[in-house]
């Protein structure tokens, strides 16, 4: 569960959170379908992610991208929905687009659904827009209704710590026997992990280690920190045991 964010906006004032709809995979079924639960004071659809706005029972209040993978079916049962159309040969990908134009709408808390797939480069870069996010001041999750994915940042990333210059620790919940694992972008001094099935106190992680991959919830919160570095978490269900 994701357990940061703000306020929701009052009627009239900036949004305060944002569902992006990208163009990856959504389980609206899977473990943690809950995460697109809302209200929600913005939804944007990123190109071919509109499909997903029927299956949530969503109408975007814009929908944004090179339109390249949007099938028709869909752009037809979208057409009332302002669109912002940019060139296929651009600087950013659709979920960026989304990302920003949520953020100059005020948003500060985001999920990003259906922005992990098939396509691995996407997955990444949709996974790295948690960076965007937390530049911003905001806070977010990538999620296909099964994983989730978050940021953890330590304090020579000041932009995303604490005003105090603390590292901003992650809390996070799940059932007893759900898995995660931490994922460094780059090296990672003093990662401490409380909470879970394997703790560890200020261990240094470089790309590479792989120790922090598939821990385990143990039915009560979970506490990460990281003294310096950047890293990816990614929480999922269990997999399924062959008997």
């Amino acid at each position: 569960m994701l357990r940061q964010g703000g306020p929701q906006g009052a009627a009239g004032s900036p949004p305060r959170s944002a569902l992006i709809l990208a163009g990856g995979e959504f389980d609206p079924q899977g473990e943690q379908a809950h995460l697109v639960e809302g209200p929600w004071d913005l939804v944007i659809a990123a190109d071919g992610g509109g499909r997903h706005a029927a299956a949530l029972g969503l109408t975007p209040a814009r929908l944004v991208g090179d339109m390249d993978s949007i099938d028709p079916g869909t752009r037809e049962a979208l057409k009332g929905v302002p669109t912002l159309t940019f060139p296929t040969a651009k600087e950013q990908t659709d979920s960026a687009i989304a990302v920003d134009w949520a953020l100059e709408q005020g948003a500060r808390r985001v999920v990003i659904a259906g922005g992990l797939g098939t396509r691995f480069d996407h997955s990444l870069a949709n996974a790295q827009l948690l960076a965007a996010i937390a530049r911003a001041g905001g806070c977010g999750v990538v999620t296909d209704g099964r994983q989730a994915v978050y940021l953890l940042a330590g304090r020579d990333f000041p932009e995303l710590a604490a005003a105090d210059g603390r590292p901003v620790s992650l809390r996070l919940e799940a059932p007893a026997g759900y898995l995660l694992s931490v994922m460094p972008l780059g090296r990672c001094r003093g990662l401490s992990l409380k909470g879970l099935r394997w703790e560890l106190d200020g261990y240094d992680l470089v790309a590479g280690d792989t120790l922090t991959v598939s821990n385990e919830f143990v039915g009560r919160p979970a506490e990460l920190r990281l003294e310096a570095g950047l890293a990816l978490v990614v929480t999922a269900p269990p997999e399924p045991k062959w008997t």
